[in-house]
């Protein structure tokens, strides 16, 4: 069966790269329902797991299960496909260096900050899931178009808890536990 994958776009890559760098840079472990909901509006739901420089997500995806793990540490990522006992091993480009995250994650700081071609503007405070955080809209110009997004960064933590890609897009997480 082939994998169709969703094209998100450069905004939408650079979001996802903010996402998982803000997160594992926040050096909080929790655990988190996730749920992603595609352009078509095909919903994928799972959990998160976040500790000690490690991210694992669990989902279901076009009726397969998928299970992600990203180890920041080693640079190394893999995506297993339990049903079909096979996985995909990627590594950082030889010689790349992974980037400084920054000392205190914070709500406050832009998620545009370590991405040149993306402008934030701060748009104002939202609950997500019962938890106040920070609304930031995120623009980028690609191939002469303007694209727009969105991202909300957990008060508390400054961890994303809702995005919203150009293409529609959505990721939002209901953190469960924190250890």
């Amino acid at each position: 069966m082939a994998m169709r994958i969703q094209p998100l776009g450069l905004i939408g890559v650079a979001a996802l790269i903010a996402v998982s760098a803000r997160i594992e840079a926040a050096g909080a472990e929790f655990s988190a329902e996730m749920e992603r909901r595609g352009p078509d509006g095909e919903v994928s739901a799972g959990k998160m797991y976040v500790g000690d420089g490690r991210t694992r997500m669990e989902m279901s995806q076009q009726g397969r299960e998928v299970i992600r793990i990203s180890d920041q540490n080693r640079g190394m990522e893999w995506i297993l496909f339990p049903d079909e006992q096979s996985y995909l091993e990627r590594g950082a480009p030889p010689g790349a260096k992974p980037a400084a995250p920054p000392a205190e994650p914070s709500a406050e700081i832009s998620p545009c900050a370590a991405i040149p071609e993306m402008t934030c503007r701060r748009v104002g405070v939202e609950d997500v899931n019962g938890r106040p955080a920070v609304k930031w809209e995120m623009t980028m110009a690609q191939q002469g178009q303007t694209l727009t997004g969105a991202q909300w960064l957990d008060q508390a933590r400054g961890i994303p808890l809702k995005s919203v890609a150009p293409n529609g897009q959505t990721m939002e997480l209901k953190v469960l536990g924190e250890e």
